[in-house]
């Protein structure tokens, strides 16, 4: 028997997902993150409880840190390009 879980990290500093909110249905806590059932449940789970503070875009996940590093970089080079 093979059982298969998965865990979710940020794309761009490989922070590992955890939540102290968890919904047993979903995904089993762990000692170093949560883990999910599945791929779909991981992404359901991200891309559907915008309170979580991650991100999933369709193509990369985002913890909450590098989502407000992001947006800084972002209005930085839209302020450069005005000026």
């Amino acid at each position: 028997m093979t059982e298969i879980h998965v865990r979710v990290y940020c794309d761009a500093c490989g922070e590992v997902y955890t939540d102290p909110g968890i919904v047993p249905e979903q995904f089993e806590p762990e000692d170093l993150g949560a883990c999910f059932r599945s791929l779909a449940a991981a992404v359901a789970w991200i891309a559907g409880c915008p309170n979580v503070g991650w991100t999933y875009d369709g193509d990369r996940v985002l913890c909450d840190v590098c989502q407000i590093i992001e947006r800084r970089d972002r209005d930085l080079t839209d302020l450069h390009i005005k000026d």
